[in-house]
């Protein structure tokens, strides 16, 4: 009934705008003669009809009207025989958007199959072939530019988001209308993303699909504290065993006995399986967590992944190169590439929210800072650290900070902390560089205005942490010095000099931030008084650097693998995707 609705919303939208035209009655009132259409007529109504189209309605409109105010449209679609097959054939394709995590509807799939079974049987006016016409161009449109840079607009979907993205233009449209008459099948199929990436989620959504109907029996919740140990007896294990059969982490012969109650080795390890691609923590018990998981709708998991698939349509406005750094903020970890490979990988700790998430962009590291200072971010001074000194007066000394109003450095004593608020809050606090340093030793900068980048800590056992997410908004690297290693310019290891100052500016950053030199080169520069000590380095080549957020993806072992929604992202994707 919806459908229906919708249908007849549309078309009656349509038939509004015509009437508003005077040329519009003879337009309405015509019905060409089988296989003996006057062009001129038809083209008089789809002019109407573009002109006629608010901007409002789509970008798909005001794309094709900017395109056809300086070169006439030219009819596609109702072209006696040829142009209902081309439509079955755009029809055929956009009833399979599914495979791609779009729903056919987007396309007004149903308006157009209406409208192109009338004009089979030649009971549409000139008026009502227009809508047609201009119907099928706009679906076929809008189906090209999902495929190439996504249904959703990121910038407006989703805030927090500043990674700018490529889009569908007059040039893109021109591309996509000149494909219709040659070979549109062909060309329908080119514009399909074809990545690895994409389609490895491909074949894990049809994976959970085949399951989402599937009807088994929720877990319960433990009590609060309580989890199952291994080696113990719950009653909650078959229906853990039964969960992990039909998605494969067990099959009947390492289940053994599917009514037992006893949580074993087998279970345990079907368990690590499960909690692997699933982004849990991995330990010998099953806690509330676990079982959330566990019941989560096989139809939750096929929309996570049509998220993430949409995701992977975005194209960023900015390529990055043959050697860049990528953060994944849900994954929490830093990948390093070059030429495609992976050279580095690593655990990071990022933003935690609500208040304090770490944007997603798109930049470039342009300098390694060592031994930095950090200047404490107004927000942490009235909400953090002026608590903290009113509370222990020692706090500031202890931490080696020093405060400083218009450039003169203040005795912390003789400041009222606890009139300090983000109304009144004059000060800049800078902490020494050194050991204590919460930036540790190491500094990456790159340009953006959130004032983040990516650094070394002094508080190193977060990294060993399942949720990492504790940050303020910067991303902290647990591997500094390989990250910087891989940040300098690349060399010909067969040029020997070249060789030597690599190694060189590599023994001068462990030399600069108190760790030993290691190579000859260095040891032999340190000998010869070379100067070893720096405070920065700068990049040349720039290195670029992204932050992004996929739920789902591919790992470098050819996984596909999910993570928790930690800023709740998806929600907002998805409610797109789906209205």
């Amino acid at each position: 009934m919806r459908l229906l609705f919708g249908k007849i919303c549309f078309i009656g939208l349509l038939f509004v705008v015509l009437s508003c035209k005077g040329t519009n009655k003879s337009f309405e009132t015509i019905a060409p003669d089988s296989n003996k259409i006057d062009s001129v007529l038809l083209d008089s109504a789809v002019h109407v009809l573009i002109e006629s189209l608010p901007d409002s309605t789509g970008i798909d409109i005001r794309l094709l009207k900017k395109l056809h105010e300086t070169v006439p449209y030219s009819v596609l679609w109702v072209n006696a025989r040829s142009g209902i097959e081309r439509t079955d054939t755009l029809l055929l394709c956009l009833s399979d958007a599914q495979r791609h995590g779009l729903s056919p509807e987007i396309f007004s799939t149903d308006t157009l199959a209406f409208l192109k079974e009338k004009l089979r049987n030649s009971e549409l006016s000139y008026s009502e072939m227009a809508q047609f016409e201009v119907n099928a161009t706009l679906s076929f449109l809008k189906y090209c530019r999902a495929m190439q840079f996504g249904i959703v607009e990121p910038d407006v979907v989703l805030p927090g988001n500043y990674i700018p993205r490529k889009s569908a233009d007059s040039i893109f449209v021109v591309k996509c209308l000149l494909n219709v008459r040659s070979n549109l099948s062909a060309f329908l199929k080119s514009v399909q993303p074809v990545d690895s990436n994409y389609l490895a989620l491909q074949q894990m959504r049809n994976f959970y699909l085949q399951y989402q109907d599937s009807l088994i029996d929720s877990i319960p919740l433990l009590p609060d504290k309580k989890t199952v140990k291994l080696h113990t007896h719950d009653s909650i294990i078959p229906l853990v065993i039964r969960r992990l059969l039909i998605t494969g982490e067990m099959t009947r012969e390492t289940a053994g006995d599917i009514n037992r109650t006893l949580f074993d080795e087998k279970l345990l390890k079907a368990l690590d399986e499960f909690r692997y691609k699933t982004g849990l923590y991995l330990d010998k018990e099953i806690g509330n967590n676990t079982i959330r998981a566990l019941n989560m709708s096989f139809a939750d998991y096929v929309n996570r992944v049509d998220v993430n698939l949409e995701r992977l349509r975005w194209k960023t406005a900015k390529p990055l190169g043959r050697k860049h750094i990528r953060v994944n903020v849900a994954d929490m970890t830093l990948q390093a590439f070059r030429n495609d490979t992976l050279a580095l990988k690593m655990n990071v700790v990022v933003g935690k929210a609500p208040l304090n998430k770490t944007p997603l962009l798109q930049s470039s590291v342009y300098e390694i800072v060592l031994n930095p200072t950090w200047t404490v971010p107004n927000s942490i001074v009235v909400k953090e650290i002026s608590v903290l000194q009113a509370r222990d007066t020692s706090y500031l000394r202890r931490h080696k900070m020093r405060v400083y109003y218009k450039g003169v450095e203040q005795k912390p004593d003789t400041i009222k902390w606890n009139r300090i608020s983000r109304k009144y809050q004059p000060y800049v606090i800078v902490q020494d560089s050194g050991n204590i340093n919460a930036l540790g030793r190491i500094k990456f900068n790159f340009g953006n205005r959130f004032s983040v980048y990516l650094h070394d800590t002094n508080a190193r056992s977060a990294f060993s942490r399942h949720n990492r997410a504790l940050s303020h908004g910067c991303v902290r690297v647990s591997k500094p010095y390989e990250l910087a290693f891989f940040c300098l310019p690349e060399f010909d290891m067969k040029d020997k000099k070249r060789v030597e100052q690599r190694e060189i500016l590599e023994d001068k950053i462990r030399y600069s931030t108190g760790l030993n030199v290691k190579t000859k080169s260095g040891k032999k520069a340190l000998e010869d008084s070379v100067v070893m000590k720096t405070d920065k380095i700068h990049m040349y080549p720039l290195v670029p650097v992204i932050i992004e957020y996929y739920t789902c993806f591919l790992n470098e072992k050819n996984e596909v693998i999910f993570r928790d929604d930690i800023y709740g992202m998806d929600k907002s994707i998805l409610a797109y995707l789906r209205k």
